[in-house]
């Protein structure tokens, strides 16, 4: 009787994990989405400033979200948000919106895996 308490008792928690996994996981993406929408053009010179708030955002969320998410996912983000850095400080308007279209492919790509359904699971 005490290993079935046990088992129901993990099973609990295991779930519990995983529905604040996917919790944590998408409140984060839809933050980071609000942040990119908020981003002023490259023209701007606050853009730069810009950018960098949003990598602190994503720094302070990165080494949480990677208990879960695959490293070369988390890399792409980081990346990105360095290419679009380096094109709003350089002007190139071009780039800088090839890095914001790839940044928020990156942020979706996170969330994919990470949301609760029967084909995730199999």
């Amino acid at each position: 009787m005490k290993s079935l308490f046990v088992t129901v008792l993990l099973f609990c928690l295991t779930l519990c994990a995983t529905v604040g996994n996917y919790h944590y996981i998408n409140s984060t993406a839809e933050h980071m989405h609000a942040l990119i929408e908020e981003l002023p053009s490259p023209d701007d010179d606050a853009c730069p400033d810009a950018i960098t708030s949003l990598e602190e955002e994503w720094q302070s969320h990165a080494p949480r979200i990677g208990l879960t998410v695959e490293f070369r996912t988390l890399d792409r983000v980081t990346e990105q948000l360095a290419l679009l850095y380096e094109c709003a400080c350089h002007g190139d308007v071009f780039g800088y919106y090839n890095a914001l279209a790839l940044l928020r492919d990156a942020i979706d790509d996170m969330r994919r895996l990470e949301c609760l359904s029967v084909s995730n699971i199999f």
